[in-house]
């Protein structure tokens, strides 16, 4: 009794914390459709986003053509390529307090089963690693 009393009362003080606190950077973050993937049968796009959380206006060239994926801890060679290509922002900067999103489709850099951990790093901003497997069927 006394375990099923602390575990309750630790899950009501966690869900009365409230999130955290937004610091004053780039955020950003990268996601995928769903965590496991047939392969040849389904397409793999990789959603990226940034907020400006700062004070001062980013370039777009920072976030977008600024930045590397990096595939299960090594960078993406065609980095550059997947980045500078496709539509793009018409404006300039990323003012305070705007966001950014944009998709790729990614499906020829994941051409073999395994466990995949991807993120998305640049100048002024890092995501953490989004994680999906490529399966031949399940």
């Amino acid at each position: 009794m006394r375990l099923t009393t602390s575990i309750f009362v630790f899950l009501v003080a966690a869900a009365h914390a409230g999130p955290a606190p937004v610091p004053k950077e780039v955020w950003s973050a990268i996601s995928v459709s769903r965590p496991i993937f047939i392969l040849g049968r389904e397409e793999i796009d990789v959603f990226f986003s940034a907020i400006n959380d700062t004070d001062k206006p980013v370039l777009y060239e920072d976030i977008r053509g600024g930045g590397v994926l990096i595939v299960n801890g090594e960078e993406l060679k065609d980095s550059g390529l997947l980045f500078g290509n496709g539509p793009r922002e018409t404006t300039k900067f990323l003012n305070p307090g705007k966001a950014t999103l944009f998709v790729a489709r990614l499906t020829n850099y994941f051409a073999k089963p395994g466990n995949y951990e991807v993120a998305w790093k640049g100048k002024q901003f890092g995501t953490k690693p989004v994680v999906f497997r490529i399966v031949e069927k399940y």
